[in-house]
């Protein structure tokens, strides 16, 4: 069995003894082991944990490349020397001089081996950068003006800004933090617990001058193993209850909420505007390409253009609402437009709104509070019309406004709204461009 105690003497430091029994309990043997060995051997312990954390980025991660390699080889060095340095030192003059060794071993390896895969490191981003660069510089060249959009979580300064600003010269960029937010808000969160303001500024929290594509949803959440948009809003009530003549509560939030975040999210998170083909209309299941895992079935690789196409269906709807979303963003010249500027952000009411591109959006994201006589401060003194709304009928709505009757501003420049649960209006100024356009459309 072995023992451990300390033991030392007045004018000399404490050592480490080591002794083991034998099972009749008398004393077979002693080491002396100063506390220098036992940090030098705790630091080769560290070394080689190094060495093997070098090792499995290297060889087992999805995504390996040359610094990885180079890194593992560098610490697989250092340890072998740390390691053969030591023996022989313990050989040759005992124990204290082989922990000396070790000491110094570690302390130079530790600060090489970063430093090297530091430089490694930069020198491949280096040239990762600079092949972008040359990409971006070619697409100009042969397509002037072509639209070349970058796929980065890092965000990585100067990604869109021309290469000779010292960008990398991408025309966009996906705002890929939107979706990942919209599901996380959605599994996690009660839909009295949103957060106006965090809400507000996960759509809008993007470096200005670099323009954004934003989206809700893409083939990530469309293919097998995840869920759409619709299909986490209404799971499987959209198997039974999507009848115009059938009615279901969930069907109803979910419906509601579809309309509402795609229209904040086209309204305020970038310059751009990236739908998956089917999920304009709530496709109600995944993709799923022929593999060995479904046993190569076409089963379900496939859009079902004939949901929305069917008039007892309610997707035919949320078509109808995105085909007027995006129509009055291209009347408007929404995403021209620079980024949303905030009228009120009530976490009170759950009211959100903001003014855009000479439209006023208004959304009222409580399920159960319909607010009268809401002022809100607008822009521009005069006469307001509303020129979108949720809750139309044609959209699926309940119809519940009327929304021929003109909003006048009082003295103060506010705006009294009547808004209710779960629906959002937008709103233009009588006499503006865009309404201009939009009533000679109308003609």
């Amino acid at each position: 069995m072995m023992k451990f105690f300390i033991t030392g003497s007045a004018g000399r430091a404490g050592r480490l003894a080591l002794c083991w029994d034998d099972p009749s309990g008398k004393r077979e043997g002693a080491a002396m082991v100063s506390w220098l060995t036992v940090a030098v051997l705790a630091l080769t312990c560290v070394v080689y944990a190094a060495f093997c954390a070098a090792v499995v980025r290297a060889f087992f991660r999805a995504r390996v490349n040359r610094t990885a390699y180079r890194a593992a080889g560098a610490w697989a060095a250092c340890f072998g020397v740390t390691l053969v340095g030591s023996l022989m030192a313990l050989d040759t003059r005992g124990v204290d001089a082989a922990a000396t060794f070790a000491a110094c071993a570690c302390l130079l390896s530790f600060p090489s081996c970063l430093l090297l895969e530091r430089r490694w490191r930069n020198r491949d981003m280096a040239a990762a950068v600079a092949y972008l660069q040359l990409a971006t510089t070619l697409i100009q060249r042969v397509k002037p003006g072509a639209i070349a959009i970058a796929e980065d979580m890092s965000g990585m300064p100067g990604l869109c800004r021309p290469v000779d600003e010292g960008g990398i010269g991408f025309s966009h960029r996906l705002a890929m933090g939107i979706p990942d937010y919209w599901i996380k808000l959605l599994k996690e969160k009660k839909d009295e617990e949103w957060s106006m303001g965090d809400m507000w500024h996960t759509l809008t929290n993007r470096r200005y001058g670099e323009p954004h594509v934003a989206y809700c949803e893409s083939h990530d959440q469309a293919l097998v193993g995840d869920k759409t948009l619709a299909f986490r809003l209404m799971d499987a009530e959209m198997y039974w209850k999507m009848a115009v003549d059938q009615q279901s509560l969930i069907i109803d939030r979910g419906m509601a909420l579809h309309k509402m975040i795609r229209l904040v999210t086209l309204a305020t998170g970038g310059e751009g505007w990236l739908n998956f083909m089917g999920n304009e209309f709530g496709h109600p299941e995944w993709i799923d390409f022929p593999r060995e895992g479904n046993g190569w079935s076409y089963e379900y690789c496939r859009r079902q253009w004939s949901l929305v196409d069917n008039p007892s269906l309610r997707f035919k709807f949320l078509n109808a609402f995105d085909q007027a979303m995006v129509r009055l963003a291209q009347e408007a010249r929404l995403l021209n437009n620079p980024p949303p500027f905030p009228l009120n952000i009530d976490e009170t009411n759950h009211v959100m709104a903001f003014h855009r591109g000479g439209l006023l959006f208004v959304f009222n994201w409580s399920g159960d509070k319909a607010i009268m006589d809401y002022m809100l401060p607008v822009p521009q003194k005069g006469e307001w019309r509303v020129v979108l709304d949720t809750d139309s009928a044609r959209f699926g709505g309940f119809g519940r406004q009327d929304v021929s009757m003109p909003h006048f501003t009082d003295g103060d420049g506010n705006l009294s709204l009547y808004l209710l649960p779960r629906t959002a209006l937008v709103l233009k100024r009588v006499g503006s461009a865009v309404m201009a356009r939009r009533l000679g459309r109308e003609d």
